[in-house]
């Protein structure tokens, strides 16, 4: 059978066009998608290497916090007791105290918290000004962490006070 010369124009360029899809369905896509698939590993390997590095920020800055809280515990007597601390101030500053409680919670690191809720009734805001002058310390790592205060309603020109007060020691 002999084909025209039109026909052969058809089958040579049906074989072509075959070919053609041939070579992109196992050649160029493939090789597209390869190239893709890689591009998006280095962009998630580059997003997971920038919140590795972001980690280890944090990281070295909790590891200066705590040689800072080490070096400030060192130089605080061993005897060092927060409650006891609290009395003093508020013996030196004629504050009468309603109540002291203490407490400490699990900390971290080698570090736990150490914390102690006081209430002053009926003073005035010179001498809570004077004992919160006193006992807030941060370079003895004693800090203010909570303060409520109301005026006294049986004494007007009087306050009503309750604070936490906490410190770090080792655990």
């Amino acid at each position: 059978m002999r084909l025209a010369k039109r026909e052969k124009a058809f089958i040579i360029t049906a074989v072509c066009i075959i070919a053609a899809m041939l070579l992109f369905e196992f050649l160029i896509s493939p090789f597209f998608e390869h190239t893709d698939r890689l591009r998006r590993g280095i962009e998630k390997a580059e997003s997971d290497y920038l919140e590795l590095m972001i980690i280890k920020s944090e990281y070295e800055d909790y590891q200066n916090n705590s040689k800072g809280i080490e070096q400030a515990l060192k130089k605080r007597q061993n005897s060092f007791r927060l409650f006891s601390f609290l009395e003093k101030a508020a013996k030196e500053s004629q504050v009468k105290y309603e109540y002291m409680n203490p407490s400490t919670s699990k900390g971290i690191g080698g570090f736990q918290e150490s914390i102690v809720d006081v209430s002053l009734q009926s003073i005035t805001m010179d001498q809570l000004k004077n004992y919160l002058y006193k006992i807030e310390q941060p370079d003895n790592l004693i800090f203010i962490k909570r303060i409520s205060i109301k005026t006294n309603r049986k004494r007007p020109g009087y306050l009503d006070t309750t604070l936490s007060v906490l410190t770090y020691q080792k655990a």
